[in-house]
């Protein structure tokens, strides 16, 4: 099998991200547990490269990346629709919901959101300048180490 040097480094970007996506769920989630707003956010996404590939590999990666990124993205969607309508519960069922509480908790939601969603834009993939576009054999297997 033959590869090109940008690919690999999309490739490398690729496999990294689809081991951050599950760890910015995660944060986001704790992030919201205990929070009394009845606000819904979005976990944001990383934006997919746009370049055109030369080789089929990559494609195929794009579209196991953008999978998992939206199967995050729902568990997370539904874990803050269930955190929010409890609270909704909580407010209509004996009026004990702390009004104040509940704004200072939206606030810093957002702040936390804006945050999320400027760190997954500054990990956009950026093609390396002069990365070679000449098919090469790929490295064996197992010998493939990932940048940290």
């Amino acid at each position: 099998m033959r590869i090109t040097a940008a690919d690999l480094d999309e490739l490398f970007w690729l496999h990294r991200e689809m081991q951050l996506v599950p760890q910015d769920a995660q944060r986001a989630m704790v992030d919201n547990l205990g929070r009394l707003d009845t606000g819904v956010a979005l976990l944001p996404q990383t934006p997919l490269p746009t370049r055109e590939p030369n080789t089929p590999g990559v494609l195929i990666t794009r579209t196991d990346l953008a999978a998992t990124q939206t199967a995050f993205r729902r568990a997370a969607l539904k874990t803050d629709f269930q955190r929010s309508s409890g609270n909704t519960s909580l407010g209509l069922i004996d009026d004990s919901w702390d009004y104040s509480r509940a704004r200072d908790d939206a606030w810093h939601a957002d702040a936390l959101d804006s945050q999320r969603l400027r760190a997954a834009e500054a990990r956009a993939f950026v093609e390396r300048p002069g990365a070679g576009t000449t098919l090469t054999p790929c490295p064996p297997l197992g010998s493939i180490t990932y940048p940290a």
